[in-house]
């Protein structure tokens, strides 16, 4: 029986030599990473406490100075 192309394709890709990662990639990665899922969390608090905020009612609103956003 032949092989068909997927089977083609999952043996180069698993055959292929993979560069090696470095010691200094792997940490930038992981800097990179941890930056940007610290980001991501100031972002998702910042806009929840936002709309915590407009749920207020119009009394309050005025007071934490949302009315006319």
């Amino acid at each position: 029986m032949p092989l068909t192309t997927s089977e083609i394709r999952y043996l180069l890709t698993r055959l292929w030599p993979r560069p090696a990662l470095t010691v200094a990639f792997i940490w930038a990665w992981s800097l990179w990473r941890r930056h940007h899922q610290a980001c991501a969390a100031n972002a998702h608090r910042k806009r929840r406490s936002h709309m915590q905020l407009l749920w207020l009612p119009p009394v309050m609103q005025e007071v934490f100075g949302l009315i006319g956003m």
